[in-house]
């Protein structure tokens, strides 16, 4: 009778099957979740102990820089683009926390914009972000290009 070789499938998949270059192996959860906060992927295989953290970042869009509108001398220099995700993916990195809850939607009949809203579930009030939630999704407005146009009237501009 001839032996075979006992089949690792937890080798056969960081071996063979995902580029070496933006996968490590983990078995602290707590790091798991870090790794994707900040934007990996984590692979959950039944009957293995161990996870796979996956790099999947990559997309283009413009760079983040100063804020022009809003000048900060302490603190930091960064300021949200265009691309909601690029600035999702920025939260995350400033807060890498697995408590932060990101949840999107999308406002403007026409439009569709895509917005996201963001909390962290063991500091935020649950009925201020009931409310939050019911104000954006009855808003009666065609477009949204700008913060400006959902923010109260009585907000002095500075």
């Amino acid at each position: 009778m001839r032996r075979r070789k006992k089949f690792n499938i937890e080798d056969y998949i960081y071996n063979c099957l995902i580029p070496q270059n933006s996968i490590t192996k983990e078995t602290d959860f707590s790091k798991i979740i870090s790794d994707v906060n900040s934007g990996n992927c984590a692979l959950f295989i039944d009957t293995i102990a161990t996870s796979f953290s996956i790099e999947v970042k990559g997309f283009n869009a413009r760079s983040v820089s100063e804020p022009n509108n809003e000048i900060v001398v302490h603190g930091a220099q960064e300021a949200f683009v265009e691309a909601i995700r690029t600035n999702t993916s920025l939260l995350r990195r400033i807060v890498n926390n697995e408590n932060l809850v990101i949840e999107s939607t999308s406002v403007g009949t026409i439009t569709r914009t895509k917005i996201a809203i963001c909390y962290m579930k063991n500091i935020a009030n649950d009925d201020l972000v009931a409310e939050v939630k019911y104000r954006i999704n009855n808003l009666e407005i065609d477009s949204l290009v700008s913060s400006r146009a959902i923010r109260p009237a009585y907000t002095r501009q500075y």
